[in-house]
Parts: structure tokens; sequence; C-alpha cells
């Protein structure tokens, strides 16, 4: 074993998958604007500050909220939880300390230390990377489509402001 660089590919892979994940963000915060009937700024203005995955936990709670009861609401979830998964992927990738053995397998290391210490060592091939990368790519096309989808169905909508003010009690 060596800490020896990694290969060019490996480092190609990594940076594609940070590029990719970042996108997956992007779609991810469009999404709870929508889900939160604001613009991309103001969203943006609240989101920035929190981590990937929080964001992924209320984008589903506002899924939840909005959707529970509809058909699409399982199929939903279940893409928002493989999406969650490319970005966790990212992050054991991103901040893992790695090393190259003598055969020139590359491995992430990656360190725990809450309530004991554990190290764990996996090998990835900068084709697994890669192929993660696509995957977190094809989540943010899923992710725009949805969006895309969601604001058809609400310009389709009648106003629901002009309905509210006819209330019965004027």
């Amino acid at each position: 074993m060596s800490w020896n660089t990694l290969t060019q590919a490996h480092v190609n892979a990594i940076g594609s998958l940070v590029v990719a994940v970042s996108r997956l963000e992007g779609a991810v915060t469009d999404l709870i604007a929508h889900f939160m009937g604001t613009d991309i700024i103001s969203c943006v203005i609240v989101t920035y500050h929190q981590q990937l995955s929080s964001k992924f936990e209320n984008l589903h709670a506002l899924l939840h909220w909005n959707l529970h009861d509809t058909p699409a609401f399982d199929h939903i979830s279940q893409m928002l939880g493989k999406a969650k998964n490319v970005a966790e992927f990212r992050n054991a990738i991103v901040h893992a300390l790695w090393f190259v053995d003598d055969d020139g397998a590359a491995y992430a290391v990656r360190f725990t230390s809450r309530g004991q210490f554990k190290r764990s060592r996996n090998p990835y091939t900068a084709e697994q990377i890669q192929q993660r990368a696509d995957e977190a790519l094809e989540h943010v096309a899923k992710l725009h489509e949805l969006r895309d989808f969601l604001r058809r169905q609400k310009e389709s909508r009648p106003d629901q402001s002009e309905s509210e003010q006819d209330s019965p009690d004027d």
C-alpha cells in the first residue's frame, strides 16, 4: 500500500460526481421553491446554508404535505430516496482519504469516532464513480421533468386567489 496519487481517470470521475450532485442540489432546491410557492431566489436565501441531506428531508416533507394522498407519492418518494443515495455516495467519495495499493487499486478510507473509532476501506474504480455521476444526472433530469409537470399542472388550474376573494361573508 502507498499514498500514490489517484489516476487522472479517478480525478475526472470524482470531479464529474461533484458537478453532477451540485446540479442535483439545484433541482432539489427548485422543487422546494415550487412546493413553497415562492421564487427560486427566495428559496435559495432560506435553504442555502442547509446541507443537501436536510434539503432532501425538507423536500420529502413538502412532497408528503402536498401529494401524500395521490398515486404518484410513493413513486416520487422512492425517486427522491435514490437521488439522496447518490448524494450520500458523493460525500463518502469526496471526504475520503484515498490511497492506491501496489497493484494500482484505489481505496476510499473513511473514519468515524461516534461511540467508538471505526475505519472503513472500500475500493472504487473510476468507472464506478463515473457511473454514479451519470446516475446523478439521470436524477436531475427526472426531477426537472417532475418540476415541469407540476408547473404545467399549476398553470392549468384556475387561480385560487380569485375564488377566495368571493367569500360568502362579503
